[in-house]
């Protein structure tokens, strides 16, 4: 089975943020990760994925605060501030983000990953989980750390967890901070 979202979920919920963070699922998907995380008492989740299809049945299990349209290869900042409008003027920041099955093989790339620090606040944590197979094949134990640096970005921790089980395949678990 897909136990990437449990295992990145119980990596969150060990950070022991307040159960009111405004936390950004970045592309959600279908919500497996926003169900889990809700699971576990937070209660401030917002959900961006590019299928209008997927955010359609994220909705369905009734999780999150909102739901919006977000490309993970554009800059994030303009785009949740159009989809959200004014409620988080003047930036729209978040406590934390999870991002779960979406970077691996790309698009989205290792180049595209900064971006995903713009829906944080500074310091925020930001969990990326990263498909093993595409961390192998897409080159991203040697592409990682000079973006990472580039863009001013800390790799606090990696770690190996479980991705997809019946396929024999890991992923790779980044915590990133920046500011």
């Amino acid at each position: 089975g897909y136990m990437a979202p449990a295992d990145a979920v119980a990596a969150f919920t060990a950070l022991d943020l307040p159960v009111d963070a405004a936390i950004l699922d970045a592309g959600c998907g279908t919500g497996q990760a926003g169900a889990l995380l809700a699971a576990a008492g937070y209660t401030c989740i917002d959900g961006a994925d590019l299928s209008p299809e997927m955010r359609q049945v994220a909705g369905r299990r009734g999780v999150y605060r909102h739901l919006y349209q977000l490309d993970m290869t554009a800059d994030y900042a303009p785009q949740i501030a159009a989809a959200r409008g004014s409620e988080l003027a003047p930036a729209p920041l978040y406590d934390a983000v999870l991002c779960v099955g979406v970077f691996g093989y790309g698009p989205p790339h290792v180049a595209d990953l900064p971006r995903i620090m713009d829906a944080a606040a500074a310091g925020a944590p930001v969990l990326v989980t990263v498909n093993g197979m595409g961390w192998v094949k897409m080159g991203w134990e040697d592409g990682l750390p000079p973006v990472l640096s580039a863009a001013g970005i800390e790799l606090r921790s990696r770690r190996r967890i479980r991705h997809m089980v019946s396929e024999g395949i890991e992923a790779e678990l980044l915590e990133l901070r920046r500011g």
